[in-house]
């Protein structure tokens, strides 16, 4: 009996991690819609997990404001908002500011050659218009830039920020015609990290994020 507890005890926990994940993904590639309903049944059947297992993954995600629950209405996919969008991009444009000026005065060879080996790997995705392993690089690309700033608060905010925008990267890269210029301002933001100058390097990092948001605004309107 208490190796079946033991084994109902490790087991449930992966159940919950596996529909968390499983459903997160679907919510930040926008492939469940925001705003659209989440059906229990289907996700069960999708997912090949129970009820419990799925709600308790659901509680998580409704904590990370991806999911909106009321009592007796059910949960949805909570919508993209304008005003969260404008918030975080205000919060982002001075903490990569302040990372972007970290890293260019402490950079390394063999950090420089993690972040060209990105931009590789980016370009690879570009070409094959796969705009999910886009998204995931850039996430991978922002992180470690933080997380080279040797500032630990940085990387753990830059991760909070962006973890919650994925879903509008996603939706920035739909658009097939855009993902060149992805190249283009990530390999910028690398020089003018590379080249040491602070102020270079704040410059672009404001720039980039910019973009970001004029790119956003057009389609979010």
């Amino acid at each position: 009996m208490i190796a079946i507890n033991k084994v109902a005890e490790t087991t449930a926990p992966l159940k919950v991690d596996r529909a968390y994940e499983e459903l997160r993904r679907l919510i930040i590639t926008l492939q469940l819609a925001p705003g659209a309903h989440i059906d229990e049944r289907v996700l069960m059947a999708t997912f090949d997990i129970g009820r419990t297992p799925l709600r308790a993954a659901v509680q998580r995600l409704v904590h990370e404001r991806l999911i909106v629950y009321t009592p007796r209405r059910g949960a949805w996919v909570s919508p993209l908002s304008i005003i969260d969008l404008r918030q975080m991009l205000e919060a982002r444009l001075e903490l990569e500011a302040l990372i972007a000026r970290r890293m260019a005065e402490r950079i390394t060879e063999s950090d420089m050659a993690t972040l060209c080996g990105m931009l590789e790997a980016a370009r690879t995705a570009i070409c094959e218009q796969n705009s999910e392993e886009l998204v995931a690089l850039d996430f991978k690309f922002h992180a470690f830039i933080a997380q080279c700033s040797g500032n630990v608060y940085f990387a753990t905010f830059s991760e909070q920020i962006n973890s919650t925008m994925l879903r509008y990267w996603h939706l920035s890269s739909r658009n097939v015609e855009t993902l060149p210029s992805w190249e283009t301002n990530h390999q910028e933001l690398v020089r003018a990290i590379a080249s040491g100058n602070p102020d270079l390097a704040e410059e672009q990092a404001r720039h980039h994020v910019l973009g970001l948001r004029e790119l956003l605004r057009d389609l979010l309107s």
